[in-house]
C-alpha cells in the first residue's frame, strides 16, 4: 500500500491538480491530495500525501514555504503576474538596490494581505477567479500572514526602466507572493508583476530531495513507494511512543490508552505518534488528563 508524502517537483503550464491526476495514473486508485496549491506559472516544490497520510493535509500546509520569484518593475498586470493583461506601466529607471531592500524590509513579519482577485479564494461558493475572469471586481479582505525573511538576491538592468530583480521568500501558509510583488510595486511607487516562481522548500521537502514530474512517469507504481517520506521523517518533532501489542488493539479502536511515562509529554500535547512494536504507526494521538493518551487519527491496516 502506497502510504506517505511524495514530494513532487512540479513544472510550468500545469495546475496542482494536474500534477495529481498525473500521479494517480501510476498509483492507480490510491487517494491523493496535495498540501498547498502552486500557479500554473509556478514550478518547484508539490508536497503530495498518498493513501492514509492525505489525513495529514493539514499538518504540512500548515509548515513554512520557501519561494524564489522573479519580477520586474514598471509594469503591473491584473493578475499581477506575466499571463494578465498589462494594465499600467511606467520607468522604473531611479530605482537603486538599496530602495528596493529598504522597501523589502518593510514587509517582514505579521503583515495583513489582500489576496489578488486571479486566486482560488471562493466568494458565495465561486472562486475569485471565475469573476475576474468575467471582469467583476469584489473586495477582498486583508488576512494575516507572517513573512520570516525576504532578501533581495539578484538585479539585472538596473537602470532601465524595467529592471528585474529577484528575491527569495520564507513566509507562513496563505502568503501570496504575487500579492507580495504587487505591493512592493506600490510600496517603490512603480508597479510590479511577477514573473517567475518557484517553490524551494516546505516543511522537510526541497528541491534537493524532489522528484522531477517527467522522472516519475517514467516509474511504475511499486518504483514510487521508494520516493515516499514516512509520516516520522516529515514530522521530526512529533514524539513517539512504541506501544504493547494490548495497548495496540486499543488505539486501533480508537480507545485512550494510559502510559507511564505519558508526564513527560506537555499537558495537552496534541501530535503524538503511536507504533506497535513492530514500528507499523498506529494513530496520531493527544495527550489528555490524568495521563491518558487519546488517538485522533488511527491508520487501520489494509
Amino acid at each position: 500500500m502506497h502510504f506517505g508524502f511524495l514530494n513532487v517537483l512540479k513544472p510550468a503550464g500545469l495546475t496542482s491538480q494536474q500534477v495529481v491526476q498525473r500521479v494517480k495514473k501510476k498509483t492507480g486508485k490510491i487517494k491523493i491530495g496535495h498540501t498547498g496549491t502552486l500557479d500554473p506559472l509556478a514550478t518547484g516544490v508539490l508536497p503530495l500525501c498518498l493513501g492514509p497520510a492525505t489525513r495529514l493535509a493539514e499538518y504540512v500546509s500548515n509548515m513554512g514555504k520557501k519561494y524564489r520569484a522573479q519580477l520586474q518593475l514598471g509594469i503591473e498586470t491584473d493578475t499581477y503576474d506575466r499571463e494578465g493583461s498589462v494594465i499600467a506601466e511606467t520607468t522604473a529607471s531611479h530605482i537603486t538596490g538599496e530602495m528596493i531592500v529598504l522597501a523589502l524590509q518593510t514587509f517582514e513579519g505579521q503583515i495583513m494581505q489582500v489576496p489578488p482577485m486571479f486566486s482560488a479564494i471562493k466568494r458565495q461558493g465561486k472562486p475569485l477567479y471565475e469573476l475576474a475572469r468575467q471582469g467583476i471586481v469584489v473586495e477582498r479582505e486583508a488576512r494575516p500572514v507572517e513573512i520570516y525573511q525576504i532578501k533581495l538576491e539578484k538585479i539585472e538592468q538596473l537602470g532601465s526602466d524595467h529592471p528585474l530583480v529577484e528575491i527569495e521568500v520564507h513566509c507562513s501558509k496563505g502568503t501570496y507572493i504575487r500579492s507580495l510583488v504587487h505591493d512592493l510595486g506600490q510600496k517603490l511607487g512603480t508597479g510590479a508583476v511577477m514573473t517567475a516562481l518557484e517553490r524551494t522548500e516546505v516543511g522537510i521537502f526541497n528541491l534537493k530531495n524532489g522528484l522531477a514530474l517527467e522522472e516519475l512517469e517514467e516509474m511504475d507504481g511499486d518504483q514510487i513507494k521508494d520516493y515516499l517520506f514516512s509520516v516520522e521523517q516529515v514530522f521530526p518533532d512529533w514524539p513517539v511512543v512504541i506501544v504493547s501489542a494490548e495497548e495496540a488493539r486499543k488505539v486501533e479502536n480508537g480507545n485512550r490508552i494510559n502510559l507511564p511515562y505519558t508526564k513527560t509529554f506537555p499537558d495537552q500535547a496534541e501530535r503524538i505518534l503511536l507504533c506497535n512494536q513492530q514500528g507499523r504507526l498506529l494513530a496520531v494521538a493527544k495527550s489528555i488528563e490524568n495521563g491518558h493518551l487519546q488517538p485522533v487519527i488511527v491508520f487501520r491496516e489494509g
